[in-house]
């Protein structure tokens, strides 16, 4: 496994182990959504899951580490104060209200994912449809008609590039206006589902599609009743009603369950303050690089720089025993699997990673070596270009934080802004083939073995 870096540690337990682990992550899931044991479950959840995803990087995706992150925050916020088990368990912590804080920390953390995936849509390649057209002629291959003849058409190349902008810098607005919330809502809708028929990106749309009823009016999980057809509406109020009465007591004037100290209340200030702040600086970390990060990859990751590069290209490394002299060359393929070889390819700081396994299973041997990287990438479909300096001994490079002086400068050259054309009623593979040879006298676009697409 590829691990990220500073976390090297974190390794994947045994085949049992790991079941358990799921396991126990689907049970404490359970136990967060019908609030029994919540706070102890959601740190287990949080625990668990920040322990999986660290544990194979090159299964890194922006909504697994949002997920992380908000099930730190559930853990701290007192979900389980109504229709919960622990209101059965214990009366007292049954109310009608919570603070403010948690409601406000939660709603800026999905706005904050939406504002920067917006943002760093705003650069050359996306504002001239790369690599969304691509895309769109590859998913075309399995669409049917007129879809198919939909997704290669110019319109909606940038109908999608666009809209995927404006979507996400508006709707965080929108949602927490009120006159503007149902058009949010429609909106995301839209433009979650239209991802989930597009692209391969796991359970994201559904995912925020049920954030978005986090800036509804708090009460309207009691209103239910307003959003079902008149002939069951009154038995889902009481239902609701009966839901939200289970547990419920009797309160003194004086018992009051929201006082806190003023003492706590400052640090609560403080934390939410704090939280905000980190999670709007680690994404602009990137820009303490000097590299361009969609090439160097320098700050991308925990970044929600999502869906916006293609990488691809050919990997390879030359050895060198220093004692003997001996050479020879590794492809990564022989001892990783085709994702991690697809991994290392665009992200320099997993390819060092694997180099110095390399070098470490070497030594276990009793050989010293130098590696050497032949990497040529393509981003966003245009000719291949070195990434890595070819001179630099990778095996005594260290793995930091700090620029990494071996990577290249990126080359600016054209891309390749229209697909070649084919004809509807050949088969995929033709298509494929047809695609690969391009028209006479342009440059053939690299060879893409048929596989789904990760968009992150």
């Amino acid at each position: 496994n590829l691990t990220h870096l500073r976390f090297e540690w974190v390794q994947p337990l045994a085949r049992a182990g790991m079941y358990a682990v799921f396991g126990l992550m689907l049970a404490t899931g359970l136990a967060i959504v019908v609030g029994l044991y919540y706070r102890l479950s959601a740190a287990i959840f949080f625990v668990l899951h920040t322990y999986v995803f660290l544990v194979a990087a090159e299964f890194y995706l922006n909504h697994a580490y949002l997920i992380s992150i908000l099930a730190f925050v559930m853990g701290l916020v007192p979900a389980h104060r109504a229709l919960s088990f622990d209101g059965l368990r214990k009366p007292e912590l049954q109310t009608d209200e919570i603070h403010a804080w948690p409601y406000v920390v939660v709603c800026a953390l999905i706005g904050i994912v939406f504002t920067f995936g917006s943002v760093a849509k705003i650069n050359p390649d996306w504002l001239a449809g790369e690599p969304v057209r691509h895309w769109l002629d590859y998913r075309a291959e399995s669409a049917q008609e007129p879809f198919a003849s939909w997704l290669r058409a110019e319109w909606c190349v940038y109908l999608i590039a666009y809209g995927g902008v404006l979507y996400d810098l508006l709707v965080t607005p929108a949602l927490i206006w009120r006159r503007t919330r149902v058009y949010g809502v429609l909106f995301s809708v839209g433009f979650h589902m239209t991802n989930h028929y597009l692209f391969n990106i796991g359970v994201f749309p559904w995912f925020m599609l049920c954030a978005t009823t986090l800036f509804f009016e708090p009460s309207w999980p009691r209103k239910l009743g307003m959003w079902v057809p008149s002939s069951v509406a009154p038995y889902v109020n009481r239902a609701v009603a009966w839901a939200f009465a289970i547990g419920a007591t009797e309160r003194a004037p004086a018992d009051d369950p929201l006082a806190v100290s003023e003492s706590r209340k400052r640090w609560i200030l403080a934390f939410s303050g704090a939280f905000t702040l980190l999670m709007v600086a680690v994404p602009l970390r990137h820009y303490l690089y000097p590299s361009y990060v969609g090439w160097t990859e320098e700050g991308h990751v925990l970044a929600w720089r999502m869906k916006l590069r293609d990488k691809e290209g050919d990997l390879s490394f030359r050895i060198v025993d220093k004692a003997t002299g001996e050479r020879w060359v590794l492809h990564p393929n022989r001892d990783a699997n085709d994702r991690q070889v697809r991994k290392m390819v665009g992200r320099p700081d997993l390819l060092l990673y694997y180099v110095h396994l390399v070098a470490k299973r070497y030594r276990a041997e009793g050989r010293d070596v130098e590696i050497y990287a032949d990497s040529l990438v393509s981003l966003n479909f245009r000719p291949k270009q070195r990434l890595i300096d070819p001179t630099v001994d990778l095996a005594a490079e260290p793995n930091s934080l700090m620029p990494y002086p071996w990577l290249t400068e990126f080359e600016d050259t054209p891309m390749r802004n229209t697909v070649p054309p084919v004809h509807s009623h050949l088969g995929a593979t033709a298509r494929r083939l047809a695609r690969r040879a391009g028209p006479p006298g342009t440059l053939a676009p690299p060879v893409r073995a048929p596989r789904r697409i990760d968009f992150r």
